[in-house]
């Protein structure tokens, strides 16, 4: 994935890679104008799209990465 890339060279940071979950957004969709529009926008894309769930049971594996509580109740629209 890093191939080429000065990161590639990093060994310290290489060994880091796949050690973590992770979950890719994009906001390139997310439109609006005020700051409220946007994380409605945002939270629509991650309960609509499923991913929620994911964001959840990613939470309960790695549980001791995160320090804010989360809940499916936190991300309605």
């Amino acid at each position: 994935m890093f191939a080429g890339l000065d990161i590639s060279r990093d060994s310290e940071m290489m060994k880091k890679q796949g050690a973590y979950p992770v979950i890719f957004l994009s906001f390139a969709g997310v439109k609006g104008t005020t700051y409220e529009q946007i994380i409605k926008e945002i939270k629509k894309q991650i309960v609509g799209s499923g991913l929620i769930l994911t964001i959840l049971e990613g939470y309960a594996a790695a549980r001791h990465f995160v320090s804010a509580p989360v809940s499916q109740d936190n991300m309605q629209t």
